[in-house]
């Protein structure tokens, strides 16, 4: 249960090391046990519960399904594993990332994986993993994962748009803005070509400061069109601000709802 656990390396091995012969022979056994005998035998058991009780893979709960893989990885929940299958090479830092994921309300793999995409660099302090190693993850994830707009509009924006976002991931700058907003503020999209981390990125602007960035899967469908120099439209919906008590301080948190609208001429 310690490696399911989480428990870290050092741990197990100074737990139980001396039991298995040494270090080099516990790590054997943690590889043959858990990274391929155990995983093969739930996936296996799994496959023939779906034939002899006629229950699809898509009715088993999250944790039923992603349990071989938690084995596997050590881990004690399904997102963790899904932060190590998308490259994250520590078992610690792949549980950081799935509280995250989890204390903002998220849930899913498909909705992780994006969530993954869009997560700054400044947010990914204090989770273990090298600033070089996390933009090539995130760079990896932009160019494996299919973009849902894209293939359901072809690309074409006349399909696409207008596209409706709630932005919560606010810069510093931005949230003085958003907390002195007039009727008379203009947002508007800019490329961000500072932003290492995704090619594709756009950050949304009100009264020229940077707001937000959007999220990948829009930035990936509008930036070439940005990039040949057409200017979307873009409506300020509502700004909402909750004041919470998050370190002892009254700390407000935003939530931007935009709209980007077609052009006049496509």
């Amino acid at each position: 249960m310690d490696w399911l656990a989480g428990t870290s390396s050092e741990e197990l091995r100074t737990k139980y090391a001396s039991d298995a012969g040494g270090p080099e022979e516990l790590g054997k056994f943690i590889e043959d046990l858990f990274g391929y005998r155990l995983p093969w035998v739930m996936s296996a058991c799994m496959r023939i519960s779906e034939k002899v009780l006629n229950l699809p893979r898509g009715e088993f709960s999250t944790l039923a399904r992603f349990l071989p893989s938690m084995v596997r990885f050590g881990v004690p929940v399904p997102e963790a594993a899904w932060a190590m299958a998308a490259g994250v090479p520590v078992r610690a830092s792949a549980l950081r990332l799935a509280r995250l994921f989890l204390a903002e309300g998220h849930e899913g793999y498909r909705q992780f994986l994006e969530w993954l995409q869009d997560l700054p660099l400044s947010s990914v302090e204090g989770i273990g993993l090298p600033d070089g190693l996390w933009l090539e993850l995130q760079g990896v994830l932009h160019r494996s994962v299919a973009n849902p707009l894209i293939r359901e509009s072809g690309g074409d924006l006349s399909v696409a748009l207008p596209i409706e976002l709630t932005l919560r991931r606010i810069r510093p700058d931005g949230a003085y803005i958003l907390q002195h907003i007039s009727p008379t503020s203009e947002a508007r999209l800019r490329r961000d070509y500072d932003d290492f981390s995704n090619r594709n990125a756009i950050v949304l602007e009100i009264d020229t400061i940077a707001v937000a960035s959007l999220p990948w899967r829009v930035a990936q469908l509008l930036a070439p069109e940005l990039d040949a120099g057409l200017v979307l439209p873009v409506t300020i919906k509502q700004v909402e601000i909750d004041v919470h008590s998050g370190t002892g301080q009254l700390e407000p948190s935003f939530a931007l709802q935009v709209a980007i609208e077609q052009p006049a001429v496509l």
